[in-house]
């Protein structure tokens, strides 16, 4: 257990930690009264249902909102569990945000455009996301538009202006 954690713990304004080291620091940290969501979305279920973890701070979330809330919050269900191990693949494939930006992009939620340094995933990536829709059920997906492949040419770059 990290000394600065054992010392804020106890503060009224301390409500737990989010932990990306996996189930054993999770673990640790439930056996020690330690509130802890997982910053791990693949990791997540069985963090919270095999090694006392809360919940999770989820990437996920943003896309398939409803199938994450399932699969936190209406006990364990490995194979919801392992049918989203592909899409929590592909939203980490690259750092975060481009996949999740570019999935967002590609489902109508927002335009695409990407403020450099940022720029969306390969074309391959980006037709590989469409395959697995289906998967999971477009019902479960954010957004009312159905997810579709984006050209290279449909995307924009912005560069950030320092206005200080």
């Amino acid at each position: 257990l990290p000394d600065v954690v054992a010392e804020i713990a106890d503060h009224e304004n301390f409500a737990g930690m989010k932990e990306c080291m996996g189930h054993e620091r999770i673990a640790e940290y439930s056996a020690k009264g330690i509130p802890c969501w997982s910053g791990n979305d693949e990791q997540s279920h069985e963090s919270r249902y095999k090694h006392g973890g809360q919940g999770v701070i989820s990437v996920t979330s943003n896309v398939v909102p409803g199938l994450m809330r399932k699969l936190m919050f209406d006990g364990p269900d490995d194979e919801l569990n392992q049918k989203m191990q592909p899409l929590f693949k592909w939203l980490f494939q690259e750092p975060n945000p481009i996949p999740l930006n570019t999935m967002m992009m590609q489902m109508g939620v927002c335009k695409p455009v990407f403020r450099l340094p940022y720029t969306y995933v390969p074309k391959a990536a980006r037709e590989e996301i469409v395959k697995l829709v289906p998967e999971l059920g477009a019902e479960n997906f954010y957004g009312s538009e159905p997810l579709k492949v984006l050209e290279d040419s449909d995307f924009q770059h912005v560069v950030p202006v320092d206005d200080h």
